[in-house]
């Protein structure tokens, strides 16, 4: 469990602070025209200032929860400049994985066709192709919220407290039985959990209850995000303990 101290309040304080400023940030950046030069080049210094304060705001994170005993939220954002480059490859490399799941994900329904094609060929019974096609969305998904996240996510946490050498000194935590139970839920609790709240409309009469409703279903959400992303940051970063 995340030791509620000082620092830990602090740097949750952050996280709601600058993950709202950088949703609206994102937002009012895919709003900034292209039609000439100088907006265009405003759209590119816009777009690197969005995504330098996104890489050190997780970077600085996995830093403050990777170093024990813990020092100053500040100590942990200024360190974190030094580990900024390694830690922004890691999330390069998982921006290509992720590009490469959804393409993948775009040849589901002619592979589960062939797929389907083949195995009726081969069982001598009729395999739908819709059937195929589910079981490998289903794969993906596993994948893409559990799979990929439980290697990439310690890989991060690795570079951001070690600079390049979290490269060679990863031992790819995910292999731990305790976070492989970990992981899933925290990222369940952190995404699908929030997802939920802010999709279900109660029924409320009137435009006052509902704008009520909505906000605060929102502001539950956001705020079980960013508690359980913390949460999940220090299990990730934390060094491996024996099971």
């Amino acid at each position: 469990m995340m030791n509620i101290t000082a620092g830990a309040v602090r740097l949750w304080v952050v996280h709601v602070v600058m993950n709202a400023f950088l949703l609206l940030g994102i937002y009012a950046w895919l709003s900034i025209g292209d039609a000439n030069g100088a907006q265009l080049a405003g759209t590119v210094i816009y777009g690197v200032a969005i995504a330098f304060l996104s890489l050190w705001l997780y970077c600085g994170t996995f830093v403050w929860f990777g170093n024990v005993p813990r020092q100053t939220v500040v100590w942990a954002f200024a360190r974190a400049l030094r580990t900024l480059v390694p830690f922004t490859l890691v999330a390069a490399i998982a921006l290509g994985i992720y590009a490469l799941l959804s393409r993948a994900g775009d040849q589901i329904p002619d592979a589960g066709a062939t797929a389907a094609s083949w195995l009726t060929l081969k069982l001598r019974h009729p395999v739908k192709p819709g059937t195929v096609a589910h079981g490998l969305t289903a794969i993906l998904l596993a994948v893409e919220w559990f799979g990929a996240p439980m290697l990439l996510l310690p890989l991060a946490a690795s570079a951001a407290s070690r600079g390049w050498h979290g490269f060679g000194r990863h031992r790819f935590d995910a292999l731990r039985r305790r976070y492989i139970i970990e992981c899933p839920t925290l990222l369940i609790v952190s995404f699908l959990v929030p997802y939920a709240i802010t999709h279900w409309v109660p029924g409320l009469h009137g435009m006052t209850w509902q704008t009520v409703s909505a906000v605060l279903r929102l502001g539950a959400g956001y705020l079980i995000f960013v508690t359980g992303w913390l949460t999940l940051s220090l299990v990730t970063a934390s060094r491996p303990r024996p099971d």
